[in-house]
């Protein structure tokens, strides 16, 4: 009412752009009257294919456990020529799982070791390439699947219509963003936000940083892209910047319950 946000005042948003969140969340905010913050990437609306969420959909529809997940796909990256090329058994060793996202305690041992073998040892061509071997050894088409898991063109502009705030989340949903230099982070999320613009015919003013991966470079580029506020992906403290405002992830609410 006075342009101010109370104690207790609470945003809801949601990451990543999925289908589900269409499906099934967006129906449950119109029938309270809510509204949120959409943070979408754009690959799979411009016709690409979204891998990081193929790659989630595979892990959780082709194993019953994650944890058999992983035990897979260490047992093939062990026994490809790619650990010797990245020297993962050397690098692994030296990895201290406990102090690797601290900040998250929902992430499991095995989650982290995956994570960080993810994103820092092997990087994006290297993972391809296992997750490749292991999704041809369980039949699974990445086209078949890629379509059903993303929000498309009209989801954006329904959501847009009843007042969803459309913010920024990449072009093609890096984990790492912060490796890369300038150029390649503006033009990740200068695509993501001509798109997304063109799209709802309006301004897009805000972004949430994929994995809280950003650094000074993507908050430079922010100010260039004129977004006007922006989200973490945790609640660590120190943090006043406008463009890096603290957000609780749901599974830390939902474990207190």
């Amino acid at each position: 009412m006075n342009n101010k946000l109370e104690k207790n005042d609470i945003c809801f948003s949601f990451d990543d752009g999925l289908r589900c969140q269409f499906d099934i969340a967006y129906p449950i905010l119109k029938k309270y009257n809510l509204t949120a913050f959409f943070f979408i990437p754009t690959i799979s609306i411009d016709g690409g294919i979204e891998k990081l969420e193929v790659y989630r959909h595979f892990r959780f529809s082709k194993f019953k456990d994650i944890d058999i997940f992983y035990n897979e796909f260490f047992d093939i990256l062990k026994n490809s020529y790619i650990s010797e090329k990245v020297d993962f058994q050397n690098k692994i060793s030296k990895f201290v799982p406990d102090k690797y996202l601290a900040e998250y305690p929902f992430y499991t041992k095995n989650d982290k070791i995956f994570r960080y073998t993810r994103d820092y040892i092997l990087e994006e061509e290297n993972y391809d390439k296992v997750m490749s071997m292991l999704m041809e050894k369980y039949d699974y088409d990445i086209e078949e699947n890629a379509h059903n898991l993303c929000i498309d063109k009209d989801c954006v502009r329904t959501l847009y219509k009843d007042n969803n705030i459309i913010g920024l989340h990449t072009h093609t949903h890096p984990t790492n963003m912060s490796k890369f230099d300038y150029n390649i982070q503006y033009e990740e999320y200068s695509t993501n936000k001509n798109i997304l613009e063109d799209i709802i015919q309006n301004k897009v003013k805000t972004v949430s940083y994929p994995c809280n991966s950003y650094n000074e470079d993507t908050l430079n580029i922010m100010k260039k892209l004129n977004i006007s506020l922006g989200f973490r992906a945790n609640m660590a403290e120190g943090y006043d910047n406008i463009l890096e405002l603290p957000r609780e992830d749901h599974a830390n609410i939902l474990g207190g319950m």
